[in-house]
């Protein structure tokens, strides 16, 4: 993540306990939830590309102050996963993470695109 938050003014977190996958049953990564200083969600996007300028501005836009929330249209994460693709997601989360603290970039990075694509 250390890349793509280069010269960021703003707080980012990564959600080592699987936390707001969760709570939000998100089942692609990786997800962009941009909170306000008073807690409200202002974007929630599962599948977030840091790479994809419509959602490069979407974010600008906010930090800027020129909307209050954005809503990134994307008919796949609207799909409720089955039990099974949650489950599968949560052990791939956990493996990935294991693999994080083992300094296994490559096989995190394998993890990650097998989550995305699956």
């Amino acid at each position: 993540m250390k890349p793509y938050i280069k010269g960021t003014t703003f707080p980012t977190v990564v959600d080592e306990n699987n936390t707001l996958v969760n709570q939000f049953q998100f089942k692609a990564i990786p997800n962009g939830i941009f909170i306000d200083e008073e807690g409200t969600i202002r974007l929630l996007k599962e599948g977030f590309k840091v790479d994809n300028p419509e959602y490069v501005k979407a974010v600008e836009r906010l930090i800027n102050g020129e909307v209050d929330k954005i809503e990134l249209d994307d008919d796949a994460a609207r799909n409720e996963p089955s039990d099974l693709q949650f489950q599968l997601a949560q052990t791939k989360f956990k493996l990935g993470m294991e693999y994080v603290k083992q300094n296994r970039n490559e096989a995190t990075l394998k993890i990650i695109i097998q989550r995305a694509t699956s």
